[in-house]
């Protein structure tokens, strides 16, 4: 277009095409591959026009236009095509294609036009130009435009008096250009490595990949050469920079190699933080930071990445934060589960992800059971895990009982059961998933066995490990975790079984173990990350818990007890100013009855090293299974003529008998009550044990509840779950 032309003419830079034969030398071994298909021309411009005289007939289906070398750095907006055609039909379509220069695998634009042209006979010019994405060239670049004809024709090259051409113009600024040209040339780099982060080839053939001298194109290279040639225009690109770090200089992806950890970060600190305390809040903000962004991105129908794939799943990489009082990551994991739910591929207790193998399938279900630990008490997401231990007991006593017959020794779920050669890996795995929906069952019902003392007895080491991590998640590793979208295994958290060990006080099942939530204590109802905890003993009589507060105000938590044993404990609190785990002066003591699950608010005075220490002056008898009445907020309905039907569940190890029902108003008055003679439990039997009443109560005050034994006469598992208001 001739506007094009004119309001650019003195940006503009053309060169005439020649049909001067391309060699290996100009064009290197890419150029040589495509001179041998025999649908293709390789179309050089030269800097001057040829000789007078030697117009050359080339012609048309596909055509590929090189510009010449430029030595020069050149801030492109717009590519420019001047073409001297003789056609085969008056009206033709033309599909361009301009390369990306940098990476020559890769088609940084293109689009098909209709050409309509007066005559057949004769050439004919037509003039093209096109409003690319700034695009930047560098010295060693060559422009490389691709033309394919639907019907063909004869492109003249060396007219001088009409000399085909291929041009460009530049840029009216440079520094706009050049962001532009990041952004869209990043694209294919980013792209790559999300899907391929882990596989290099130049680790194997030992060549050192750069622009100049490159022996591949496309694929994983594709990672590799997009943050380089941006960073050939902006030296200090800072999201180039990370991705030439991420793939060409670092063996494990994201964290920084222990040989690159060298000089530790100056952290800001008030004098008297314990080491511990100075790292744990630094570590505990970087997962944090993943997990945050991570969770903020959550799908609608919860799937995180690319949707129901072991390699899309993160709660379990990062388990611990939940129980650190990252409410939005446990909503958000949560989420995750009821979506499978809603598609149906964790459905009725069986769990169907295709294609993933058996083996992975595993993934989701040992980590399923972490869901009764982050909605204690929740009776639907406990009878969904009772559903699949149903399930999968039925499917392992089936293969158990055509193994006794041929006198083998039963499958449990044990790793030794991947050593029997004659049990399938169905078989197998079936086996393994009745053992981590069993076990994280037992583990609710406080059946499984007690987990070993936990205890911290080098503070100092403690610190070291956790200011390790630290030190290797630079920010190119949280980068990686984060815009990187590694969605596979790297998803482990940072440095998670230290902070786990210390500010939770034990372990969070990785797979399945005996006791799989064997932390000690959790935290919940606190919005700052400058509390650092640690747990230096607990087991179910004891537990000593260090707090540091950075903030300059108080900080408020709710402690939750994972491991003591029913009974009366003396609580003390004050400050531990050399940091050894013991009081040095007692600010608070009181005496309160406690149990697994219980809660304790805490109020931690600023930059103050404070002591919790429990220990039961009595215990208190109670049996080894209990029930554990529950209603959840899908329980209770108002009909239309104002009936409320509520469904009471029982998720407890026990039966239970004498249930009070009753309606309570906002003023705590009993509206109406009523009584269920006995509940009994899912426990043995893996089947969920429930009953619906009724009130007839019309016009209820606003706010009223439904409240399970509201005198507190039956001793449960949890207590928590004994109430939902009406709404």
């Amino acid at each position: 277009p001739s506007d094009v032309y004119a309001q650019a003419a003195d940006r503009r830079i053309t060169w005439p095409l020649s049909a001067e034969p391309a060699s290996v030398e100009r064009y290197g071994p890419a150029v040589q591959k495509l001179t041998a298909r025999r649908d293709r021309n390789i179309v050089p411009a030269v800097r001057n026009a040829p000789a007078a005289g030697s117009v050359t007939l080339l012609p048309l289906t596909s055509i590929n236009l090189f510009g010449p070398d430029l030595h020069t750095d050149m801030a492109v907006d717009a590519v420019t095509l001047r073409l001297l055609l003789k056609p085969m039909r008056e009206t033709d379509y033309l599909r361009i294609r301009l390369r990306d220069p940098a990476n020559p695998s890769r088609i940084w634009a293109q689009t098909w036009i209709k050409v309509a042209f007066t005559k057949t006979d004769a050439p004919q010019p037509i003039n093209i130009a096109l409003d690319i994405i700034d695009l930047m060239l560098a010295s060693e670049d060559r422009l490389w435009v691709e033309l394919l004809w639907r019907h063909g024709g004869e492109l003249i090259v060396g007219d001088k008096a009409q000399p085909s051409a291929l041009g460009v113009i530049q840029s009216a600024d440079r520094a706009v250009s050049v962001v532009q040209y990041a952004q869209h040339e990043l694209l294919p780099g980013r792209s790559q490595y999300i899907k391929e982060y882990n596989y290099r080839p130049w680790r194997f053939t030992g060549e050192t990949v750069t622009t100049q001298n490159w022996s591949n194109f496309g694929g994983p290279y594709d990672m590799a050469y997009s943050p380089l040639a941006v960073l050939r225009h902006i030296p200090r690109h800072p999201v180039a920079a990370i991705y030439k770090e991420l793939v060409l200089d670092r063996v494990w992806p994201g964290a920084k190699d222990d040989g690159d950890v060298r000089d530790a970060q100056a952290i800001l600190a008030p004098a008297n933080a314990p080491p511990w305390a100075v790292w744990e809040r630094e570590l505990y903000k970087l997962n944090r930071q993943v997990v945050d962004w991570i969770v903020s991105r959550q799908r609608d129908d919860g799937m995180f990445w690319g949707g129901a794939n072991d390699d899309c799943f993160i709660p379990l990489g990062y388990a611990g934060i939940p129980f650190l009082g990252e409410d939005e990551a446990r909503a958000s994991w949560l989420r995750y589960y009821d979506g499978l739910e809603a598609m149906h591929i964790f459905y009725d207790g069986y769990c169907d992800i295709w294609p993933i193998d058996p083996l992975h399938i595993t993934d989701f279900i040992g980590s399923r059971g972490l869901m009764l630990s982050y909605a204690l008490g929740d009776p639907r997401v406990l009878e969904r895990e009772l559903r699949t231990a149903e399930r999968y007991t039925e499917k392992v006593q089936q293969t158990n009982a055509a193994r006794a017959s041929k006198g083998l020794v039963p499958l449990t779920g044990d790793r030794a059961d991947r050593e029997k050669s004659e049990a399938s890996l169905v078989e197998q795995v079936e086996a393994e998933i009745m053992d981590y929906s069993l076990t994280h069952l037992r583990a609710y019902w406080g059946l499984t066995p007690k987990p070993e003392p936990h205890a911290i007895t080098d503070r100092e080491d403690v610190a070291r490990q956790m200011m390790h991590a630290v030190q290797q998640t630079d920010k190119a590793a949280v980068f990686a975790l984060t815009e990187g979208m590694i969605h596979t295994d790297n998803q482990r958290g940072i440095g998670r079984d230290i902070l786990i060990n210390a500010a939770l006080g034990g372990r969070v099942q990785g797979r399945v173990e005996p006791y799989p939530i064997g932390i000690a204590a959790s935290w919940e109802d606190i919005a700052s990350a400058d509390l650092a905890r640690l747990v230096s003993y607990a087991d179910d009589k004891r537990l000593v818990v260090n707090l540091y507060n950075f903030a300059e105000t108080p900080v408020t938590a709710t402690l939750r007890v994972w491991r003591l044993a029913s009974g009366v404990y003396s609580i003390a609190q004050g400050p531990d100013l050399n940091d050894d785990g013991e009081l040095d002066s007692v600010a608070r003591e009181e005496s309160l009855q406690l149990s697994r699950f219980a809660t304790l608010p805490v109020t931690v005075p600023p930059q103050t090293n404070w002591l919790l220490h429990f220990e039961q002056t009595s215990p208190i008898d109670v049996p080894d299974a209990l029930p554990d009445l529950a209603i959840g907020p899908d329980d209770v309905s108002v009909a239309n003529d104002g009936t409320v039907h509520v469904t009471i569940h029982n998720i407890g190890a026990a039966p239970a008998e004498a249930i009070v029902v009753a309606l309570i108003a906002d003023d705590g008055t009993a509206i109406e009550t009523t009584q269920i003679d006995s509940l009994n439990a899912p426990h043995p039997t893996l089947q969920a044990q429930r009953k619906d009443v009724a009130f007839q109560t019309k016009n209820l005050p606003e706010n009223s509840r439904v409240v399970l034994d509201p005198e507190n006469a039956i001793q449960e598992i949890f207590e928590e779950n004994n109430q939902q208001t009406i709404q």
